[in-house]
């Protein structure tokens, strides 16, 4: 995701704005500057001079002798922002420029400049900060974290419709000043150690020399290659491991832009007010959550034993409407499901409520009406047949049909 980059510099003495627009018209070398390219680059004032007047026009005559004179703004965009190749690279720096003068006031933005020589291209603005009784007073646009905050959020807010972002509101990351931002631009490249090239011996074929030239190379950079290779990977990690970061705060922030919002604008102890009533608040809403919580908990068990009260009810009734070979049927499957379970009590019990539950079902019931249905058609098997007996002689039919109840209601 690319970011809109705004950086500042505090110019406090002629020497300071005459360093800066040095740099900026390229009346000094610049390293990171291609010079081929510096023909490209547009200016709203034609020379250093012409902006040191300028500024010194818009100057007061009384100031305190260590007030800023001059602020600096650089203006720019993540290098892999699309709009760099498009009509939305003009309009960036239009609204860059209009929000500097909605900011500081038409007049007070003395100059700026355009550079197209550099990696990425960026707006430089030179602007006299006067405040509305004409008075030097840099501190209202830069003094304190909080107000250079809400100067990122503003600017990220004129140019968040060109595809750009602000970086993360709230975190630890310092403001960056420009001359820390060209002096990471301007780092030198790391230089190549030379490689050693073996002398060619006496009588030795060029094949054989070919041949020792490249394990002698090969030997030379290959624990280079590792060790590049090793960082490379510990690099890929950690871009990787930066950009979920960088994801997971960027969410977090959309979380938290409410109470931001809200707080920009306060005092110390407002906040801390505000954090206090906060506090107070979700204490309540989690006492008010876990009352829900239990009372739904409680709902549930209710409605549990409500509905098992109708499973016993349902049962008892169907029971109760068997004929006794019905009955006896299932009393011998009962029979059979606690003895095949007898060593484990639980298993038991659940296959015993399934076996219930699939006589109460339609199927069940089906099967119980066909056992009726095919009684008179089949032979009774001397097991049942002995069954039926030996429960008819030891009980009579009201005790008998008791027990078999509580059987399967256990």
């Amino acid at each position: 995701m690319p970011y809109a980059i705004l950086r500042t510099a505090k110019l406090k003495t002629n020497g300071n704005i005459g360093g800066s627009l040095a740099h900026n018209y390229r009346e000094i070398e610049t390293k990171n500057a291609d010079s081929s390219k510096t023909h490209e680059n547009t200016h709203s004032l034609p020379n250093a001079e012409s902006v040191k007047n300028a500024i010194t026009e818009r100057l007061p005559e009384k100031r305190r002798s260590d007030a800023v004179l001059c602020i600096e703004y650089m203006i720019s965009a993540s290098p892999e922002w699309e709009g760099w190749n498009d009509e939305r690279r003009k309009e960036f720096f239009d609204k860059s420029v209009q929000w500097l003068e909605e900011r500081h006031g038409k007049n007070n933005v003395v100059a700026t400049s355009i550079h197209r020589d550099e990696t990425t291209p960026h707006l430089v603005a030179y602007v006299v900060p006067l405040d509305d009784n004409g008075k030097l007073n840099a501190k209202k646009f830069l003094g304190g974290r909080a107000t250079l905050s809400k100067m990122q959020t503003d600017f990220a807010n004129t140019v968040k419709d060109l595809g750009l972002e602000r970086g993360i509101e709230g975190s630890k990351a310092e403001h960056t000043a420009i001359k820390d931002y060209y002096a990471k631009v301007n780092e030198p490249i790391p230089k190549i150690e030379k490689i050693e090239i073996p002398p060619l011996k006496s009588f030795e074929s060029r094949e054989k020399y070919a041949e020792r030239t490249k394990e002698h190379v090969i030997e030379q950079i290959k624990p280079k290659y590792q060790y590049m290779a090793i960082q490379a990977k510990e690099v890929r990690t950690a871009q990787k491991d930066a950009s979920e970061a960088r994801r997971s705060l960027v969410e977090l922030q959309k979380q938290v832009q409410p109470y931001l919002d809200a707080t920009r604008d306060l005092t110390t102890l407002q906040r801390q007010k505000l954090n206090q009533n906060m506090m107070e608040m979700s204490k309540q809403i989690q006492l008010e959550h876990l009352k829900l919580v239990e009372q739904r908990k409680k709902e549930r068990e209710q409605r549990q034993k409500e509905q098992e009260q109708a499973k016993r009810e349902e049962w008892k009734k169907l029971y109760d409407d068997l004929t006794d070979y019905q009955k006896t049927y299932v009393g011998m499957e009962v029979d059979k499901l606690k003895r095949r379970h007898k060593d484990d009590p639980d298993m038991q019990k659940g296959e015993l409520t399934r076996f219930k539950h699939f006589l109460m079902s339609d199927k069940g019931r089906a099967k119980l009406e066909q056992i009726e249905k095919d009684r008179p058609k089949r032979e009774i098997s001397p097991e049942l047949q002995a069954k039926i007996t030996e429960m008819d002689e030891k009980k009579p039919k009201q005790e008998k049909l008791k027990s078999r109840n509580s059987g399967m209601e256990r």
